[in-house]
């Protein structure tokens, strides 16, 4: 049976966006941002996130350091009862030092919708009821591109109160 899904930008959505964040010893998290995701899990929502990484691509760090840094938000998220059903990341920039991920106008490149469809393509989702968390203006672009309605979230309120004003999570109150 189709569930909602809330697709969720990582770095200024779930942490703090310091520039390039691939070191998970000095992640932190935007104020409200496990207890948001524990929350959507309640609900029934599955929960993606879908995030550019250009630091890859341009040196900033490697491939493991993100991974180590999504497995500390992964372990960080038990605490709180919490859990991400599945990541998209594109470490594709036009800039890139690295050849292999030098590549112009990338289809997972937001504002690009790539990694949204291919998560819709892999799960049962109901999208009339899913939508996404992003804090630019590309994640929105994203988001209209897959079908979704998509909010901006501008870190002006804790996030677990600006997703309990999304229509989409209001209508399961």
């Amino acid at each position: 049976m189709a569930k909602p899904a809330a697709f969720m930008d990582r770095d200024g959505v779930i942490n703090i966006d310091y520039g390039h964040v691939g070191d998970a010893s000095k992640l932190e998290y935007v104020h409200g941002a496990l207890e948001s995701i524990a929350y959507l899990n309640r609900l029934g929502f599955l929960v993606f996130v879908v995030t550019n990484q250009a630091g890859i691509a341009k040196g900033r760090y490697t491939l493991s350091d993100y991974e180590t840094v999504m497995a500390k938000i992964f372990s960080d998220l038990k605490f709180h009862s919490g859990r991400i059903d599945d990541v998209r990341f594109c470490p594709y920039h036009e800039n890139a030092v690295f050849e292999k991920y030098r590549r112009k106008n990338h289809p997972w490149r937001k504002p690009n919708a790539g990694m949204i469809l291919d998560l819709i393509a892999c799960w049962d989702i109901d999208l009339s009821r899913s939508f996404l968390v992003g804090d630019r203006d590309t994640d929105i672009l994203a988001a209209g591109l897959a079908g979704l309605n998509g909010y901006l979230f501008k870190g002006d309120i804790d996030l677990k109160s600006f997703i309990k004003t999304i229509p989409e999570v209001v209508a399961f109150k």
